[in-house]
């Protein structure tokens, strides 16, 4: 449309916008025509062909051979055509010509074309454009097919190095439930504020909880917050531009945030803005305030296994490099971490479903009763309260500086992200940021003294957490193992209620013997609290079971010795 109405090219960006600039469009062939011929062959500009044609030579995949034949094609339209010169038989790049692409019909009709007056390149122009596409397609064709040949090399490759670059592709069919498909939402396609609206009425109640006192608390508690980290740092913080280079330096990717930098353009930047911006921030940390700027979140909306969103938060890169250049936290996390905790550095999700499997399976063999139990808190992040959280950062004296500052952004105003669409912000009063690189060492603080305590007081039926996954597991004598459980189970409610958090009636009981968590189950029915049983469950990913699991080399003997006998039979008769 911009072509056709003859729009100058140093004048396109006010109507497309820098970051949505088609690349292409430097080099078709309406930009070094004349404006007579923009005006006379605005079926060029129409259709977009060309212009897709020259923009396949910058296809990294297409052959060196290729990319030479389309760029030849690009130039002939450009300077053979708009010059109105004769095709000469020899035009070619290389071994491949032109000529060798199309049919002798086409050639002709081409070869003619240059010849015509430019008065009548419209009488013939559908022929050109069937003409166009034609070798798009063959182009396109050849491309797709180098495009086989190199993945097919790419493949073979990685597999003689070990495969290990191959698990991104082996994994995306198993993670593409967190795409959400947006075709299927009616109101986004017709929409998108009445669908962002439904979003905005479904969480804010639970980031904005309508509690005068609540909002009372919290700005008493964060002005002292302020205060007391502003009087604690004020000589000993500095942050300079080492440690914006460090922390853009092992950034690993460029997801934008509301400041709309990425980990890329600070790398890039001269020597004398790193300084003028690590200044600006250290300026930040002395007085424990968050810029205005920065206080804006940006929550994408992703799938569930289960069905249903979430949202994971996008924060402003300036918030997040600083804290991968602090190291304030990480050293009180290596100090805090209790042992029940099996998330945090070099441990594993893996290993710890693994090592519970490792014992449902050895008390397999046993006489002894064994009970796991995996509980389920509703909205977990989006629950957590933050009078509760500060104070308990504060006994546990977490870094105050980072804890300020954290609080200050997570409770900055949030957007909904839907399909690239915004809602609009919401003020929020309750629930930590998922996505924010402190957010798993904030439900540490929350977790760690009642944990503790559980262990303490019910060491046969000890919580194990990985960040809000918990599980207990007891074995001994029948009745002594449901005893054990269900007051250990009995004070984690009590924990919960106390931290306000509410269980889900996702949570799963399993034992060695079926009846046994049916009994449990309805004790904890007496209390108002309910559990599903199973015979296995999913622990972090990983399948659980107490069932005995069938033995796989008698199976695979079983299985050759009936296919022999099959054979045996079919020999003798």
């Amino acid at each position: 449309m911009l072509f056709v109405a003859e729009v100058p090219q140093d004048q396109l960006r006010k109507y497309i916008g820098r970051s949505q600039f088609p690349v292409f469009t430097k080099d078709v062939a309406a930009d070094k025509a004349t404006p007579h011929f923009v005006a006379r062959s605005d079926l060029l500009c129409r259709s977009g062909t060309v212009k897709n044609l020259i923009a396949l030579a910058a296809v990294d995949k297409c052959s060196k051979k290729k990319q030479a034949v389309i760029k030849a094609f690009g130039n002939y339209i450009n300077n053979k055509i708009l010059a109105t010169s004769v095709v000469e038989d020899d035009t070619h790049i290389g071994s491949v010509s032109i000529k060798d692409m199309l049919s002798e019909d086409d050639w002709l009709m081409l070869s003619g074309m240059c010849v015509s007056s430019l008065a009548n390149i419209k009488l013939i122009g559908f022929r050109f454009n069937e003409l166009l596409d034609s070798l798009a397609k063959k182009l396109a064709s050849a491309i797709a097919f180098a495009s086989r040949q190199q993945w097919k090399e790419y493949v073979g490759k990685c597999f003689a190095k070990g495969g290990g670059k191959m698990f991104s592709y082996v994994s995306k069919e198993n993670k593409a439930f967190l795409n959400i498909d947006n075709d299927h939402l009616h109101a986004l396609v017709h929409s998108p504020d009445l669908h962002l609206a439904s979003q905005v009425r479904e969480w804010e109640p639970r980031w904005h909880l309508n509690n005068q006192e609540l909002n009372k608390t919290l700005n008493k508690i964060l002005r002292q917050l302020v205060d007391t980290a502003a009087s604690a740092n004020k000589d000993s913080v500095v942050f300079d531009s080492h440690m914006l280079e460090a922390g853009a330096a092992r950034y690993p990717n460029d997801t934008k945030g509301g400041d709309k930098w990425t980990g890329t353009e600070v790398r890039a930047l001269p020597i004398e803005s790193k300084v003028r911006i690590s200044k600006a921030i250290n300026s930040s940390h002395i007085k424990a305030v968050q810029p205005l700027q920065n206080l804006i979140n940006l929550n994408a909306m992703l799938g569930k296994p289960g069905g249903g969103a979430r949202t994971i938060c996008k924060t402003p890169m300036l918030y997040r490099l600083p804290l991968r250049a602090r190291g304030d936290v990480a050293d009180w996390e290596e100090l805090m971490t209790g042992d029940f905790d099996t998330a945090g550095k070099g441990k594993s999700a893996l290993v710890a479903a693994a090592y519970r499997n490792l014992k449902a399976e050895v008390y397999n063999f046993t006489e002894d009763q064994v009970i796991a139990t995996f509980h389920d808190f509703e909205k977990f992040f989006d629950s957590i309260h933050l009078p509760t959280l500060i104070q308990n950062a504060i006994d546990l004296d977490f870094p105050i500086l980072d804890l300020a500052l954290t609080i200050m952004q997570h409770m900055a105003p949030r957007i909904i992200q839907c399909a690239g669409f915004c809602s609009k912000p919401i003020i929020t009063n309750n629930s930590i940021l998922a996505g924010c690189k402190h957010s798993v060492a904030l439900t540490r603080v929350f977790f760690l003294s009642g944990m503790q305590s559980l262990k303490i007081h019910h060491p046969l039926a000890p919580p194990e957490l990985y960040v809000d996954d918990t599980a207990m597991f007891t074995y001994g004598k029948n009745e002594d193992s449901i005893r054990n459980m269900f007051n250990a189970i009995a004070d984690f409610v009590v924990l919960t209620k106390e931290l306000h958090l509410k269980l889900s009636h996702k949570g799963t009981i399993v034992s060695k013997i079926p009846q046994a968590a049916k009994t449990l189950q309805k004790l904890l029915q007496a209390q108002g609290v309910h559990y599903q049983v199973a015979e296995h469950t999913r622990d972090l990913g990983v399948n659980f079971t107490l069932k005995k699991k069938p033995c796989i080399r008698r199976a695979i003997a079983t299985k050759r010795l009936k296919t022999l006998q099959a054979h045996l039979r079919k020999w003798h008769s």
